[in-house]
């Protein structure tokens, strides 16, 4: 096992004599007061804030809000990160002894919204209005900020833009938190708002805030090609050793994250998975860590939600014994588990917990995907002096400490292969400053796909659907001179031609693609709408109203032992039943009873009646008939008879689910599967792989341009 140590990292205060560097008795950092002073710019469309995790990227957002009472909508990928961020807006209300209004924060989640509705008596689209208009902050998702300007949320008989409009006119600052890890297609929603805001209320009017620690390449070249005018700030920064700490003037500079011990060993599947290694190092470690440093906090981050669930019933009564509390938070876990979690000494969870939850920790266990999944886990730890227990008793942490769980090749070259000047990118015992740690780390892991092209072959179809409905007569005479723009925008900015993809859309509605009409909405939308959702009950759960939840097929397979499968009308029925709304359920596909969790995965893979040898194997497609293939069969027949009626949107890659990967250079998570035809028999394994919903776009978007290249190379 390696170690390095990354060195204490300290961020430059604004300067005292400056216009707006402190807010009330609080001196901000120098990034703060700098995006505050640009979102003022008449002559800036978008600020980028690229400091670095943990230096206070969220109150740069906030603080035209709270000093100057400017309506601000704050967007974030989870409704994790979303409900953490209400905590921290209204803790800024009283940290800066703000006088609080009680519309000054609201939060609005789909599921949510429909409460708000019921509980008022109204549709939802009333009760959107009623938030959009009424409230200063406005905490949401990107999905609601997309449907929203892409005309949905409306009755028939309503102008086109009654909705999206108010949303322009109340806020004008949006702001999108961790952007970075959303891929083309969100990139091109945000980019297609944006030049909508632009045409319709002027150049400068309404600013957009873009809060990441890793640059968004491909979104600021769209906006350049657009004409959208943007700056970026970026924090400055020192970095000591803690016996270094002397030479940084605390005056000056504000530890923003400790100084921490990084370990790092080496996984490798299948008989080494961070699961594995985990189950056979949890007291050497943990128990270890927490008998040295009484009063620790610890995150483990996975990527797998089958592997937390087998973690968490291993190592709770092993840990516990030794009075440590051990909790769960993925996108499976129950509201009470998510929310009980955060106030254990060990959390166990996946992605949930990684995009930008502020936790307080002083000891993480984490596996990677690449190298910006790293650096964003990393960035977890070392935020914090402490925490406040039940008791309200406040606990100092006096070590940081961290494991990186990383695969053979990436281990080798980071510390056993020398480069051309024959030393390693690290040394073991060595010492880093952040970037420059974060800078090999982008050396070594491969490179991720952006798909760059996505644009042209998909996104545009979401641009020409925008244009249509401004063209709709009741409000066509208003928008025309913005239409003619937006013509011109959506052309230059993604290097298209409107009328063919116009031409595209009218052949998807009532044209020879009419009955491929689902990935016209596919292509709308923003993530994808989940095509193998599925309703679920848990057994496994106490409280019944909380056995009812919502997860992808594949992951189920996988991981769940399946005990029942329901029609849709019991499903329901039951939902209404256990007082479940049944709103949550509107994008489900098949409906499952699950009793627990698998010991290991479950091999399965999806399975296609026809000879794919014969077939043309270069578009996507929108059809029935796919049904999967289990080693466990006994719930495969009626699982398959709902599969098997559903109009699913898919891509098929002619290359196994590993070398179409590696071929295409996808992400290790991306939702690829493998795929028998009708000619494969016995123990044969898969030779082709099929995406499904966005991933198929996305998928075919790079095998699209795929050549005869020798097979590491991919031409885009």
């Amino acid at each position: 096992m390696k170690r390095v140590f990354l060195k204490a990292v300290y961020s430059k205060l604004a300067p005292r004599g400056a216009a707006g560097s402190f807010i009330n008795d609080r001196r901000l950092s120098q990034h703060q007061a700098q995006t505050y002073q640009l979102l003022g710019d008449p002559d800036l469309d978008a600020i980028f804030n690229l400091a670095v995790t943990g230096d206070g990227k969220s109150l740069s957002a906030y603080l035209p809000a709270l000093r100057d009472n400017r309506c601000t909508m704050g967007l974030y990928p989870t409704n994790e990160l979303s409900r953490d961020q209400e905590s921290q807006v209204n803790g800024y209300v009283k940290q800066l002894s703000l006088a609080p209004r009680p519309q000054r924060v609201c939060r609005l989640s789909g599921e949510q919204l429909t409460e708000y509705a019921d509980e008022h008596n109204v549709s939802r689209q009333t009760e959107l209005l009623r938030r959009i208009e009424q409230s200063e902050i406005l905490l949401a998702n990107p999905d609601i900020y997309h449907l929203i300007m892409n005309g949905y949320y409306l009755r028939n008989s309503d102008a086109r833009d009654k909705v999206f409009n108010a949303l322009i006119k109340n806020f004008t600052l949006t702001v999108f938190d961790e952007f970075h890890i959303f891929s083309a297609p969100q990139i091109v929603s945000v980019v297609n708002a944006m030049l909508l805001t632009r045409a319709t209320h002027g150049a400068g009017s309404r600013k957009f805030l873009f809060l990441s620690a890793t640059p968004a390449k491909q979104l600021r070249a769209n906006l350049e090609r657009a004409g959208l005018r943007y700056a970026i700030v970026e924090g400055e920064y020192r970095h000591a050793l803690e016996e270094e700490a002397t030479v940084i003037d605390k005056n000056e500079y504000r530890r923003i994250t400790h100084q921490v011990s990084l370990f790092f060993d080496v996984i490798m599947r299948p008989d080494k998975t961070a699961e594995r290694w985990l189950i056979e190092n949890a007291g050497a470690v943990i128990t270890k860590f927490f008998r040295e440093h009484p009063g620790s906090r610890c995150a483990v981050i996975l990527n797998s939600v089958g592997a937390v669930k087998r973690l968490v019933n291993q190592l709770r009564p092993a840990l516990q014994r030794h009075g440590v509390s051990v909790g769960e938070n993925t996108g499976f876990s129950t509201r009470d588990e998510r929310h009980a979690s955060m106030a254990q000494d060990v959390l166990i969870g996946t992605s949930t917990i990684d995009i930008g939850v502020d936790f307080k920790i002083n000891l993480l266990i984490f596996e990677a995907t690449d190298a910006g999944n790293f650096i964003q886990r990393l960035g977890r730890l070392g935020r914090h002096d402490g925490y406040e227990n039940e008791r309200g008793e406040t606990i100092k942490f006096d070590a940081f400490q961290a494991y990186a769980l990383v695969p053979q090749f990436i281990h080798e070259k980071l510390f056993e292969k020398p480069e051309a000047n024959g030393a390693t990118p690290l040394q073991d015992g060595g010492c880093y400053d952040r970037q420059s740690f974060f800078s090999k780390l982008h050396d070594v892991y491969p490179p991720v796909n952006d798909f760059k092209r996505y644009a042209q072959r998909w996104g545009g179809l979401q641009s020409a659907c925008v244009y249509l409905e401004l063209g709709r007569k009741e409000i066509k005479q208003a928008y025309e001179g913005a239409r003619k723009q937006l013509r011109d925008d959506y052309e230059r900015t993604f290097e298209l031609s409107l009328n063919q993809q116009l031409a595209r859309v009218r052949a998807y509605i009532a044209g020879d693609k009419q009955d491929e009409k689902p990935i016209l909405e596919v292509a709308r939308s923003f993530r994808g709408g989940g095509a193998l959702e599925c309703g679920v009950i848990d057994r496994s759960v106490a409280d019944e109203p909380q056995q009812f939840k919502t997860y992808d097929l594949p992951g189920l397979l996988s991981n769940c032992v399946i005990a029942d499968v329901l029609g849709e009308a019991e499903f329901k029925t039951r939902a209404e039943k256990a007082g479940v709304a049944l709103r949550k359920f509107r994008y489900c596909k098949l409906y499952l009873v699950i009793s627990g969790y698998r010991d290991e995965p479950m091999r399965w893979h999806f399975h296609l009646p026809t000879d794919l040898s014969a077939q043309a194997l270069d578009r996507v497609r929108a059809t029935t008939g796919v049904s999967v293939v289990l080693s466990d069969p006994e719930f495969q027949n009626p699982i398959n008879r709902h599969l098997k009626r559903l109009k699913l949107v898919y891509y098929i890659a002619q290359f196994d689910n590993f070398s179409a990967k590696r071929r295409g250079s996808l992400p290790q998570l991306f939702a690829l599967y493998p795929l028998t035809d009708l000619r494969t028999t016995g123990d044969v394994l898969p030779s082709y792989s099929v995406a499904f919903s966005q991933e198929a776009l996305l998928a075919e978007t790079v095998f699209f341009y795929f050549t005869t290249a020798p097979a590491t190379t991919l031409i885009i």
